[in-house]
């Protein structure tokens, strides 16, 4: 089974994600379509892959043109690029996955996919919503977005970032 999600790099939310039985271009086109129908406005918008074959196809490249998306791939082999999303993948995994089902159970595929879904569906809302991230200052991306409505990062004043007023 195979998540395909696109994630907020303004506040680490979830937008969008599929789930399917392949890892084909159908899955990512599925994932920007969901994206698609909960935007406003997606003209402009700069989405990331690996630029695996998936995210290479005419259909995806042209969904995403269509739209008015941008196009931004990763170099091959440069892991980094992808640091965002695969560790959102591992939290999945870790917090979601094998802390409810168990690590062998879900690595040796032994639990219905229905409940594998239904798991994921809800630890993404929580995700969203209510588990906090250090670098948010500890709110969920829900809460960092509804405090920073315009989607910038807040100024802070020089003596919340520890400075003195002169520096």
């Amino acid at each position: 089974m195979y998540l395909n999600s696109i994630e907020d790099l303004f506040n680490g939310e979830l937008l969008a994600y599929a789930i399917s039985d392949s890892a084909d271009s159908q899955l990512c086109t599925d994932t920007v379509l969901s994206l698609a129908g909960k935007a406003k406005d997606l003209i402009g918008a700069i989405l990331h892959s690996d630029g695996g074959s998936s995210h290479m196809s005419y259909a995806y490249r042209g969904l995403l043109e269509h739209l008015g998306i941008r196009m931004s791939l990763g170099k091959t082999g440069i892991c980094y690029d992808n640091a965002a999303i695969e560790s959102l993948n591992g939290i999945i995994k870790t917090e979601c996955l094998y802390c409810r089902f168990g690590k062998s159970n879900v690595k040796n595929r032994e639990i219905p996919k229905l409940e594998i879904i239904q798991a994921v569906v809800e630890f993404i809302e929580f995700y969203n919503t209510t588990r906090p991230k250090e670098r948010l200052g500890f709110l969920s991306p829900g809460e960092f977005k509804h405090r920073n409505p315009m989607g910038t990062y807040p100024v802070l004043a020089p003596k919340e970032r520890g400075l003195e007023e002169n520096s």
